[in-house]
């Protein structure tokens, strides 16, 4: 599961810009969070109330070299409309598997995400729901490794990977660290000590099980469209297709006996704490780097980035 959060402080710049014929059923101020009326008080006059106040979205580029485009994975097609909201003109598409360069931007009414790009030689806008952006390191590694390297990848809310990619060590997850489960995969070093590391805490009194480990992108995509379609441009309880660090096939939705994910107040979740380095297991989204991955703090999702990455050597889970 990938819960986001777009963070104000820190992590957004504002862009100064006013787009025209603002939705009617934008909430007031009043209803607003209060990180978002101090940004609508902080914000320069011209984009006040009366019309959509848009964010620009600073984006770490975490190494990449010079602009990077986004890709469609819409299909067949990607609307392309005169503003930042659904009630915009339709002016035209963009096909799927295409690519658009574009600033990123943050709709404070509507709590939306869009592309500001050209289009026939005018500023245009896109859902970015539609758009995945593979980040160069991740291209580069899968060219040259195949399966990429523990600890190398890069993925968040503004970086991902192709959405072909599927590690080709994945294995079967066996059914008595999956719940019964008999479908779930991982890669093999990361399902080796995830087994071990269960296998401790079971020593230690404890137990969890592997609940959701591996999705392929074309299975994040599915599941990224369903929730847009029911719930709305603004959704942030799933990332979109090649943004999820699922697709890794390192990374481990840990959830208790009876079912329920970890949460911070859990035991399981204090040993993982502890423990989890030993065998090469980090939280990914903690309290402490929302403006980092752009998703909010998740005590059940845990990513193997490698023994040496977190300082422990092999012996050290013997």
């Amino acid at each position: 599961m990938d819960m986001w959060r777009i963070p104000v402080a820190g992590g957004l710049l504002l862009a100064g810009a006013a787009i025209a014929a603002p939705r009617a059923d934008v909430p007031s101020q009043e209803d607003l969070p209060p990180e978002t009326r101090e940004l609508l008080a902080t914000a320069p006059e011209d984009t006040a109330r009366g019309a959509l106040t848009t964010v620009l979205v600073d984006i770490d580029p975490l190494g990449a070299v010079g602009p990077v485009p986004w890709t469609v994975h819409s299909v067949p097609f990607l609307n392309v409309r005169s503003g930042p909201t659904t009630g915009s003109a339709d002016v035209g598409d963009l096909a799927g598997g295409s690519t658009v360069f574009g600033d990123y931007y943050l709709v404070v009414e509507s709590d939306e995400e869009w592309l500001s790009h050209t289009f026939a030689g005018t500023e245009r806008w896109s859902s970015v729901t539609g758009l995945t952006r593979p980040h160069p390191v991740n291209v580069e590694n899968i060219a040259t490794f195949g399966n990429l390297p523990y600890g190398t990848e890069i993925v968040n809310r503004w970086w991902g990977l192709p959405l072909d990619y599927e590690p080709s060590d994945l294995v079967p997850v066996p059914p008595g660290y999956a719940g019964g489960q008999t479908s779930r995969q991982l890669r093999t070093e990361a399902l080796s000590q995830a087994m071990a590391m269960i296998d401790a805490m079971r020593l230690d009194g404890l137990d969890m099980f592997i609940s959701s480990p591996y999705r392929s992108g074309p299975t994040q995509k599915s599941i990224y469209d369903g929730n847009v379609a029911s719930s709305g441009l603004n959704q942030r309880f799933s990332a979109p297709p090649g943004h999820s660090e699922h697709q890794l096939g390192a990374t481990i939705d840990f959830a208790r006996p009876g079912g329920g994910f970890l949460n911070n107040t859990d035991p399981q979740h204090a040993w993982l704490v502890e423990n989890g380095a030993r065998f090469g297991y980090r939280q990914t989204y903690t309290a402490d780097n929302t403006e980092e991955t752009g998703y909010i703090e998740e005590p059940w999702h845990w990513r193997h980035i490698g023994l040496r990455e977190t300082g422990y050597d092999a012996w050290a889970v013997r």
